[in-house]
């Protein structure tokens, strides 16, 4: 099949990438959008879904300007995107507030009285929470909400013009909300006060939602009709990215979060229905702050990032020994999820003293991710055959080299991978132009290996034990700093 392309894009919390790959994944075109995450109160979290359509928008015209043969050869398009979190549009398609993220904190005092009320078990994580938020707080806007939408959800309703759901992700919208068999909960949604109607048709990720619509497809000068697939979250198409695809694999993502996932069964299994509503891939470790931590240091604390970029600062930390001199960070700066959920739970930095510089705390901040995820991997109890590392933060091989030693074991990289390449090849899967996942494989290459050396393991053992010990002792300061 000559001459057949596809399509990935996948919306992160800071920036939105896209890849256009030929069926021998030769990368024909990639584009990347930077953007901010709004915080206008402190523990909120918020994105304007606009900004992420104008950005794809933006890569198609360039992928499809750079490869003109994609006009007629493209075959599909996946599109992923951080999860969960709620964009709200109205009866126009427009959205009717900024989208609340998957990170935002504000719907506390929601997630325990509707836990409280109606013996439920939501999280923070949840969407219901937040939707309950917004009828208590933004009664107008509540009002003026027709549809219930998720990230990569919302730029598939761009791109074609149809809402749906995707049936993984419906299910992070509450406990007990969704039921792969049955639907959405109505009797429940209707005794919380929230309206059943708001929320779409869900589909499997990989079923075909509609194709690019007509206009749109006018004016990109595409040819013929072209499927978009419902897609799924950003996890999804990280593990993809990197091959990991197989029974035993998992992958540590970081981001502007940092993630633990573990895959209990072959992905090719899985590929035609519920992909996590299977039950065989879960979801070990969550650090809200991951590569955020990075970002804080260089633009907060060096006053708007004028004195060091991020190279210069890996440079400086690499001259630090492991365990950064006695510092330790606590790396819950917007609450943590895992092992514990503790949306109260505050960043910390431990065991300053004069000797310490800029250099410590950033080196610090890197290993306090790895531990938490060390720390939420243990508690999960799962042993993982092969551990890949990707995300932003993964290009650092000081980072890398910091997880393997507080791991234990060897750690894979893979510089080509990324979500939207594992999309793209998904998309070539749910067409059934791909039988299985070897060829992915031979797209990704061969991996970058970290292996753990023994001292420095033996300096993170301490380290770690000393991380678990603070993090521990410090939970009722947490509550006390929060006023509960």
């Amino acid at each position: 099949m000559e001459n057949a392309y596809y399509m990935g894009i996948d919306i992160g919390s800071s920036s939105l990438k896209g890849v256009l790959a030929d069926r021998q994944g030769e990368i024909c075109a990639a584009g990347q959008l930077s953007y901010e995450i709004d915080q206008p109160i402190s523990g909120w979290a918020e994105s304007q879904p606009d900004v992420w359509w104008t950005g794809v928008r933006r890569f198609l015209e360039e992928a499809l300007e750079t490869c003109p043969r994609a006009r007629k050869g493209l075959r599909g398009v996946f599109v992923s995107g951080m999860v969960p979190n709620l964009v709200s549009l109205d009866e126009g398609g427009r959205p009717v507030r900024p989208a609340i993220l998957y990170r935002d904190n504000r719907a506390v005092n929601e997630c325990e009285s509707l836990n409280r009320t109606f013996d439920l078990s939501f999280n923070m994580q949840d969407v219901v929470p937040k939707w309950a938020w917004i009828r208590e707080h933004e009664p107008e806007q509540f009002s003026r909400i027709h549809s219930i939408l998720n990230t990569h959800s919302y730029i598939v309703y761009r791109l074609t013009g149809v809402l749906s759901a995707d049936s993984d992700i419906a299910a992070l919208m509450g406990a007990g909300v969704y039921d792969p068999a049955q639907g959405w909960n109505r009797p429940l949604l209707e005794s919380l006060g929230l309206p059943v109607s708001v929320l779409p048709p869900t589909v499997y990720p990989g079923q075909a939602v509609g194709v690019i619509r007509q206009e749109l497809a006018g004016e990109l000068g595409i040819v013929g009709e072209v499927p978009v697939f419902a897609g799924n979250g950003d996890s999804l198409a990280s593990m993809l990215g990197t091959g990991v695809v197989d029974q035993g694999d998992a992958m540590l993502y970081l981001g502007t979060a940092a993630t633990l996932w573990y895959m209990e069964e072959d992905l090719i299994r899985l590929a035609g229905g519920d992909i996590f509503g299977s039950g065989k891939l879960h979801f070990a470790g969550n650090t809200l702050t991951g590569g955020e931590l990075l970002r804080w240091f260089r633009y907060g604390l060096q006053l708007g990032g004028a004195n060091w970029s991020f190279d210069q600062l890996e440079e400086m930390a690499r001259k630090i020994p492991p365990g950064s001199d006695g510092l330790i960070v606590l790396p819950h700066f917007m609450g943590e999820r895992t092992p514990q959920l503790r949306p109260e739970a505050k960043g910390g930095i431990f065991g300053l003293t004069p000797s310490h510089t800029g250099a410590h705390i950033y080196r610090a901040l890197m290993e306090a991710v790895a531990y938490n995820l060390r720390d939420s991997y243990e508690a999960a109890g799962w042993k993982a055959r092969r551990l890949v590392v990707t995300g932003g933060g993964a290009k650092s091989s000081l980072w890398r080299q910091i997880l393997s030693d507080v791991f234990g074991a060897e750690i894979e990289y893979y510089a080509r991978g990324d979500a939207p390449l594992g999309n793209a090849y998904f998309a070539g899967v749910a067409l059934g132009d791909f039988n299985d996942f070897d060829l992915l494989k031979q797209w990704l290459g061969q991996p970058d290996l970290c292996k753990p050396e023994s001292g420095k393991v033996r300096v993170y053992e301490n380290r770690f034990e000393a991380y678990k010990n603070l993090d521990r002792t410090l939970a009722g300061v947490y509550a006390t700093l929060s006023g509960q």
